[in-house]
């Protein structure tokens, strides 16, 4: 009798595991078609192609992996395309709604401060400070690329810490003003505000 228990229970753990394989098989499909969703730009929440090779019991599921997925693919694109932005000397700000524009933002912002650091400073650590993923990435690769970039100054040449608006276009939207060695301040016309993003 103990061995038909046994043999029962390794039964049951089987099926339990190869359905959770079955499980994961789906929502890696899913989460691929999502992805095709996203990478066409296209409203996560719209998707409307047909689920009927999905077991009804995880079509929920397979909507709500669809939804990440698809979202996932926004944000990388947006992250992507803010960071071309920054190094095109572009505003960090997106005009309109665009899904995951707040990645564009950051993701642009994170690269802006990585140029400036890359080009001023010896490091592109992060230790003494962290953003999070994927703005540690991308404050990184823009400090690392800009090292790279850059020319070995002579005594004679203009410090680049000393005109960082003049080596950067657009850092600010209006007015940018060269402060101390290294730092910068942006300002505006006459009439306007300064906004949130500086």
């Amino acid at each position: 009798m103990g061995v038909k228990i046994g043999l029962m229970l390794i039964c049951c753990v089987g099926l339990v595991s190869s359905e959770a394989i079955a499980i994961e098989q789906i929502l890696s499909l899913c989460c691929q078609e999502g992805e095709e969703w996203g990478t066409q730009n296209r409203l996560c929440s719209s998707f409307n192609k047909s689920l009927e090779l999905v077991p009804g019991e995880l079509r929920g599921l397979c909507l709500s992996t669809i939804e990440i997925c698809c979202s996932k693919q926004h944000k990388i694109y947006q992250c992507t395309a803010g960071q071309i932005a920054a190094r095109q000397g572009l505003s960090c700000s997106l005009k309109g709604d665009h899904s995951g524009s707040e990645f564009y933002t950051d993701c642009c912002e994170a690269c802006k401060i990585g140029l400036v650091v890359g080009s001023s400073s010896s490091k592109c650590s992060v230790d003494p400070f962290a953003f999070g993923s994927p703005w540690d990435e991308v404050y990184d690769g823009c400090c690392k690329d800009i090292k790279q970039d850059t020319f070995i100054l002579n005594e004679d040449d203009e410090s680049l810490l000393d005109n960082l608006c003049g080596r950067f276009d657009n850092l600010c939207s209006q007015i940018c003003e060269n402060t101390v060695a290294g730092s910068y301040v942006c300002k505006c016309y006459p009439s306007y505000t300064l906004m949130d993003d500086r």
